[in-house]
């Protein structure tokens, strides 16, 4: 799993 995807849902998730 990339760190990107991570960083990307983790960004989500935390607009959320």
């Amino acid at each position: 799993m990339p760190l990107q995807f991570c960083i990307l849902l983790w960004k989500r998730y935390k607009l959320k």
